[in-house]
């Protein structure tokens, strides 16, 4: 065992699966907030996502002795395509301060090299090249709400049971 405390938070969802297919030349985010707008979810995960991007920006974590956490994300990175992009999942909810829908994506990438990279994909920098297949489940009973999260120093998801 680590040591540390095990804290966790959780509800059980009533689930809607949507298959997506989002078209060349558009930006990642900008295609899943519009599956997200049109099947009207507000909280979710992308559960499975593959395609290729015809670039990519993406952050990842490195150590920050002086963060609370002991690490901070880098500058983005930015890697020219094409770009095969292997796996993808996150987290949907909406923005504490009243900001609309938010994703949280992570994705697991390869270069023209075959050089294998990954991280916490940016807003924007992700043109799809050819195709972007999305598996979404949409919780309609379940609130994921980011807002900062003081013991971190990030913005984080609070999950908890949607009141009607």
């Amino acid at each position: 065992m680590s040591g540390f405390p095990v804290r966790v938070s959780s509800v059980e969802a009533q689930r809607r699966s949507i298959v997506a297919r989002i078209w060349p030349r558009t930006e990642l985010f900008e295609g899943l907030l519009r599956i997200c707008s049109e099947w009207r979810i507000t909280a979710g995960c992308v559960t499975a996502m593959h395609g290729s991007l015809l670039r990519t920006r993406f952050v990842y974590p490195a150590p920050c002795p002086e963060a609370r956490m002991g690490a901070r994300y880098v500058d983005p990175v930015e890697v020219e395509g094409p770009i095969e992009f292997l796996s993808g999942s996150g987290m949907i909810g909406t923005a504490a301060d009243g900001g609309g829908t938010v994703i949280h994506l992570h994705g697991v990438m390869s270069d023209p090299t075959m050089r294998v990279f990954g991280g916490h994909l940016m807003e924007t920098g992700n043109p799809v090249m050819s195709t972007m297949e999305v598996l979404i489940e949409a919780f309609d009973d379940v609130s994921i709400l980011r807002a900062f999260d003081p013991e971190t120093d990030f913005s984080l998801f609070n999950i908890s049971r949607r009141e009607k």
